[in-house]
């Protein structure tokens, strides 16, 4: 968690055991916005991973519009 902003935190998951992601732990922000809940909260992933879900890719450029490397691609409700 950011001790300045109670709306940015760092959170881990562990690999489910029968998947290829087994004995894993991935590293992940999650930030709230001002209007949550009626927005979703943004969640990138911090550890490197291959998900269909997870942009793999970093921007060129910063604030270029592109998701950030390990961005969620879909959204939580």
């Amino acid at each position: 968690m950011n001790d300045n902003d109670y709306r940015e935190w760092k959170a881990s998951i562990l690999g489910p055991k029968d998947t290829s992601y087994r004995g894993g732990m991935f590293f992940f922000s999650i930030k709230f916005p001002d209007n949550y809940p009626e927005k979703a909260p943004e969640i990138c992933f911090l550890t490197p991973i291959y998900h269909i879900n997870v942009n793999p890719k970093a921007p060129k450029f910063e604030g270029d519009g592109v998701e950030p490397l390990g961005h969620m691609h879909m959204h939580i409700y």
